[in-house]
Formats: structure tokens, C-alpha cells, sequence
């Protein structure tokens, strides 16, 4: 199910990048993805949102680097690239109403995948007050 709630997430995204700031919990960082694609791209997002305020599939891919492609490319083994990948993400998405609940299980599951680190006490504080 974690697999299936970052590709989602993922996707919410891309078709509307306000969701970045609106709708995800502070403490959601790349680390908490459990696919090492998944991170890469939730870093690229996270980074075009400071350079840009903004981000959709080209500026994206303006930002990736040969090495963060070629991860997404062996990770993703059936994508041909990593635009195709993308664009996957994006036409598969269950929609965006529900992005801030999938944030919330890719966070309860890297808590239980890492129990001892920061991000996981975080989420736990936060989510035991919520």
C-alpha cells in the first residue's frame, strides 16, 4: 500500500504543485519515501518549489541530473524514461482530494520502517496531538 500512496501522492502533485505547500504535513521530507525513485523525485519537487514557487513535468525534468535519472530509470525498469515515468504518475492518479491522507501513511510507514529517527518522532508527536 506505501508503494501505491507515493505514486499517488506523487501524482496528486504533478497535477497541481499548490498541493506542495497546501496540503502536505511539514514534516514529509524524501527521506520518508520508500522507493529510492520516489524520493528523488519528491526532491526535485521540493526544489523547484524553492527556486520556483511552482513546478509540472518540464521543469522537472530541467532540474534532474544524469545520476538521478539514471536511478529513476533502474528503478522504474518498465519506463522507458523518466518523462514517461512521470506522466504515468500523473495520468494514473487516484486524484487529489485524498493527498494529504496518502503524506500521512508514506509518514506512518517510514516511522515504522525508522522508528528511532527525528522524523519519525516528529510525526508521532504531531500526529498524537492531531
Amino acid at each position: 500500500m506505501t508503494i501505491e500512496c507515493e505514486k499517488a501522492l506523487l501524482g496528486a502533485l504533478l497535477l497541481n504543485s499548490e498541493l506542495f505547500n497546501s496540503a502536505l504535513p511539514e514534516y514529509l521530507t524524501a527521506d520518508c519515501f520508500k522507493e529510492k525513485h520516489h524520493q528523488i523525485i519528491f526532491e526535485l519537487m521540493d526544489n523547484a518549489m524553492v527556486d520556483y514557487s511552482a513546478f509540472d513535468i518540464p521543469i522537472l525534468l530541467s532540474l534532474i541530473n544524469k545520476e538521478q535519472e539514471l536511478e529513476i530509470r533502474k528503478s522504474s525498469t518498465w519506463a522507458s524514461s523518466v518523462e514517461e515515468y512521470l506522466l504515468t504518475l500523473a495520468n494514473e492518479n487516484p486524484g487529489q482530494r485524498n493527498a494529504n491522507l496518502y503524506a500521512l501513511i508514506i509518514c506512518q510507514n517510514f516511522k515504522s520502517r525508522k522508528p528511532s529517527t527525528k522524523i519519525a518522532k516528529i510525526y508521532g508527536d504531531s500526529h498524537a496531538t492531531s
